[in-house]
């Protein structure tokens, strides 16, 4: 049961309310479980561009990019996962973890910079 539900202010937008209860709940049962809670391989699995066609897979890619996010510290993987595999804008990830727009921008940021630097490799591999 979600408590929040009664406090949704109906002229403020829905999805990123509904992101932050889910990411508010997530964080709940990662501390109760420790277990991760973001399925990365999930969300690669279904990427599309931006058309909405669906992307041929490159499970090696795949499996690189999975373990390059894996490296990230967790606030940069969540801006990451949030902004390009969830299609939210840098405000509804700050709406959504209670952050700053600018603050979410900097963790993207350095985020994408650190996953070119451990992708550096696979791009020239491959």
């Amino acid at each position: 049961m979600v408590r929040s539900r009664g406090r949704f202010d109906r002229n403020a937008r829905f999805r990123p309310w509904l992101y932050t209860i889910a990411t508010n709940a997530a964080r709940d049962y990662h501390r109760r479980h420790r277990e991760d809670v973001i399925d990365e391989s999930r969300l690669l699995s279904e990427a599309s561009d931006p058309s909405g066609a669906s992307v041929p897979r490159d499970e090696g890619l795949e499996r690189a990019v999975r373990n390059a996010l894996g490296q990230l510290p967790e606030g940069q993987r969540l801006a990451i996962v949030m902004h390009r595999f969830q299609n939210l804008s840098f405000a509804e990830i700050a709406q959504a973890l209670d952050l700053s727009e600018s603050a979410v921008k900097v963790r993207a940021h350095r985020g994408y910079k650190r996953l070119r630097e451990l992708l550096e490799g696979v791009w020239k591999s491959g």
